[in-house]
């Protein structure tokens, strides 16, 4: 239903090979905005950054960068919030 809304036609999944092409949308590097708690984030590699960490200096250095490749980056220098390996399920869906 929201593929259709969005005017993406159905195709098999399992042909998919990567996040390139016609397909790069599904990539979390792809640029898109996002506006959720108050906040808005360039990507969704951004807010799933954001979201690893509570610590506020962390946070403001991930909302100053739009480089996906350097967000996923400053993601291995926080420090994990404690629920990080259930949170991250419910944040990804």
């Amino acid at each position: 239903m929201l593929m259709e809304t969005l005017g993406i036609r159905k195709r098999n999944m399992t042909n998919i090979k990567g996040f390139f092409g016609e397909n790069r949308w599904l990539s979390n590097f792809y640029p898109c905005k996002i506006k959720i708690g108050g906040e808005e984030f360039s990507s969704v590699e951004q807010y799933y950054m954001y979201r690893k960490s509570p610590d506020k200096d962390y946070r403001a250095k991930i909302l100053k960068e739009h480089n996906p490749k350097k967000l996923k980056r400053l993601g291995y220098q926080c420090v994990l919030r404690p629920d990080w390996e259930e949170f991250k399920r419910a944040v990804m869906n």
